[in-house]
């Protein structure tokens, strides 16, 4: 109840989720300006489906704002778990401990280095070059 959890996105579970949610979680539904909700957050929780994600692009905007990050074991790797600086909590019971450690924490500087260390650019050259190409394809 101390905390005020911001839920960004859309989809069909949101009416649901909605209908769940106590008076300290407010569901925006889909934001366009994404970099400036993650600028005013105090943290922030990746808890997708187990084993369905590689490294989600997420992880590093998160940790190259210093952001504590706090994920679900299974969520994500392990790997990416330890290099991102992130607190995992073990089941969704220990998710509250967890955030209140990692608000505690305050700046990410592991995460921080981590990041600095994935310049994307290389990356979106190669979707660039690979989109480009499909086109002159069709």
């Amino acid at each position: 109840p101390e905390i005020t959890f911001v839920i960004a996105g859309d989809g069909p579970e949101r009416a649901r989720l909605e209908s769940l949610a106590s008076h300290n979680v407010r569901l925006l539904g889909h934001v366009h300006d994404v970099g400036g909700l993650v600028r005013t957050a105090d943290c922030a929780v990746i808890c997708s489906e187990p084993n369905r994600e590689g490294l989600p692009g997420v992880m590093l905007e998160y940790a190259a704002t210093g952001l504590p990050i706090v994920a679900l074991r299974g969520c994500v790797p392990t790997i990416y778990l330890e290099a991102s600086g992130a607190i995992v909590a073990d089941a969704s019971d220990n998710l509250r401990i967890a955030i209140l450690t990692a608000l505690k924490a305050g700046c990410n500087q592991t995460g921080l280095h981590w990041a600095a260390r994935h310049d994307i650019s290389k990356s979106v050259a190669e979707y660039i070059d690979l989109f480009s190409s499909l086109r002159r394809r069709t």
